[in-house]
């Protein structure tokens, strides 16, 4: 297994939520026995469900393919409905720019005060799914 350097402590705590999630389901929590797990478990679900389907090392998939997935996602979903609004040609472009890194402008820190949070699968899950309901 590679080195892995976390940006933020809640990395852990995902990828445990994650893994519980997919081995018991939401009616169990594995950080909390004897209770319903009530914090955003489509997100944990999908990356609990991705690393066992795919047999990922642990973190891969939160770490690497969620935030890929989010990239790609948020970027065309905001390209295709700039294309839409307008025929200029700039405008697609610079609208997957904005989007992708519009949640860094007036941060302190380079991971905090942006919808593309590594740190925040629910985060990272949402936007490009809550873009594409937007653009239907």
């Amino acid at each position: 297994m590679t080195k892995l350097i976390f940006q933020t402590l809640d990395v852990p705590f995902h990828e445990a939520v994650s893994y519980g999630v997919h081995q018991f389901g939401i009616n169990e929590n594995m950080l909390a026995s004897g209770s319903r797990l009530r914090y955003h478990w489509l997100s944990h679900a999908w990356i609990g469900s991705l690393n066992a389907w795919s047999n990922a090392e642990p973190f891969v998939v939160q770490t690497r393919v969620l935030p890929i997935t989010a990239l790609l996602g948020s970027a065309s979903v905001s390209w295709f409905w700039a294309r839409r609004l307008s025929d200029h040609p700039i405008v697609p472009p610079l609208a997957a720019v904005l989007v992708v890194g519009g949640g860094f402008v007036g941060s302190v820190h380079f991971f905090f005060g942006n919808h593309l949070f590594a740190g925040s699968p629910s985060q990272l899950f949402a936007t490009p799914l809550l873009l594409t309901i937007s653009f239907l």
